[in-house]
């Protein structure tokens, strides 16, 4: 994108909000700073480091889950800034992680995806605070519900399923 001048710069910025608020962003080739309540706060991207399907990687310095940390450090993951998700090297580190915020919290699905029943959902309180090169991001239980799961079914179809909830 910046060889074809699409983009000033080849960093890009986002505005993360609460659910309620909505109307997060995404700025490509520049940061948005009139969206800015603080210093900038970049996170070190591993450049050389990327997925076969050209994912970048950032390393974890830590995850902090209730107070909790020590559990992350030296990590690195995929932050997928198109979905909810955080892609970690292995189940070990989701099932890490979902442990330390409920055990009812549950495996559901091969490609990796943790839910809880949606009754239960909002009983879990957790904070979870993602440190990526050492700028925090923390988020309360509200922002972590992702809603209900939409099973693949073959061929190719989707049921939603209203009693089983994702959370990040």
């Amino acid at each position: 994108m910046i060889d074809n001048g699409e983009v000033k710069k080849g960093i890009y910025g986002f505005y993360l909000s609460p659910i309620k608020v909505g109307h997060a962003e995404l700025t490509l080739g520049d940061v948005d700073y009139s969206k800015l309540t603080g210093p900038l706060r970049p996170i070190p991207v591993d450049v050389t480091v990327t997925t076969n399907i050209g994912h970048f990687t950032a390393n974890f310095t830590d995850i902090i889950v209730n107070g909790q940390g020590g559990h992350f450090l030296g990590q690195s993951a995929i932050p997928d800034t198109v979905t909810s998700n955080i892609v970690a090297p292995t189940n070990d580190a989701a099932t890490k992680f979902y442990e330390l915020i409920s055990p009812k919290i549950q495996l559901v699905s091969t490609a990796g995806i943790y839910a809880v029943s949606c009754s239960e959902i909002n009983d879990i309180p957790d904070e979870v605070t993602f440190d990526f090169g050492g700028v925090p991001m923390t988020f309360p239980s509200s922002e972590l519900n992702v809603g209900p799961y939409l099973r693949v079914q073959q061929p190719w179809g989707r049921t939603k399923d209203e009693t089983t909830c994702i959370r990040l």
